[in-house]
């Protein structure tokens, strides 16, 4: 299959072509910034926190988060502010519950705990039948244990479902670009190269969710590299597309390619 040369192509047609490069690269920002934002806190992710959403945060659990002091107070995953109105007692309470689980959370240690998580005032106020969080009861043992387990990174289920969804995307977003960037004027060697990366970028990436997920350390590094080779692929795609579809039909028209 041949395709038409984008810098020879009407002008409607390079404006769709140049407006598609210009929204894939804002969508490319935007991946980004939701990276940065659930995985690297409101930065650039750091690889231990790329091992941590896939494999787990070593000495974590949902009491751990939900306790942390670094959640402010109006922040809605924050549940150290209802241990209690006094500052000492807040902290008293909260320092218990995570040295039970930091110890493994033991059958054994559970009736010294217990009263906070029951308790009308406490935890139960919403954690008990009748309840804003009614459907995760705090009433017994065994129903807190649930959430005093070591983190394990991203369930199998959800990481199922979201690698289905990105490698459908990655594919159609790779198929499109390597099209387009076959009717640039880049060199044949270079569009190979950026073709082959588009699709290998995302084949290394979410594949080493599953070895992150179920291995753990160093296939993390793998996912970072196969995202940023695919961001790199990508925007060096829609920069060619967009110089062809501008500044290289003007180029073409004095005899250059």
């Amino acid at each position: 299959m041949s395709l038409e040369r984008i810098a020879t192509m009407p002008g409607p047609r390079r404006l769709a072509v140049a407006a598609f490069a210009c929204a894939i690269l804002a969508f490319g920002l935007l991946a980004q910034l939701n990276v940065a934002t659930h995985v690297g806190e409101g930065s650039v992710p750091r690889p231990e926190q790329v091992l941590w959403r896939y494999h787990g945060k070593p000495g974590s659990t949902d009491l751990h988060r939900v306790l942390d002091l670094a959640l402010p107070e109006d922040d809605p995953h924050a549940m150290w502010p209802y241990l209690a109105a006094v500052a000492e007692e807040r902290e008293a309470r909260r320092a218990a519950i995570l040295a039970w689980v930091d110890a493994g959370a033991p059958a054994a240690g559970w009736d010294a705990v217990a009263p906070v998580f029951t308790g009308a005032e406490t935890c139960g106020q919403c954690h008990a039948a009748g309840g804003t969080k009614g459907d995760l009861p705090f009433d017994t043992y065994e129903h807190v244990l649930a959430v005093a387990q070591p983190d394990t990174g991203m369930a199998w289920g959800d990481l199922t479902v979201t690698a289905h969804n990105h490698a459908f995307g990655f594919s159609v977003a790779a198929l499109l670009l390597g099209l387009l960037v076959s009717a640039t004027g880049l060199r044949p060697r270079w569009q190979v190269l950026v073709i082959v990366a588009l699709f290998l970028g995302p084949v290394l990436d979410v594949g080493a969710w599953f070895l992150t997920r179920w291995l753990g350390s160093p296939w993390h590094l793998v996912v970072m590299a196969g995202g940023g080779l695919f961001a790199a692929a990508s925007a060096a795609a829609c920069l060619a597309v967009l110089w062809d579809a501008t500044l290289g039909r003007r180029r073409l028209a004095r005899g250059g390619r």
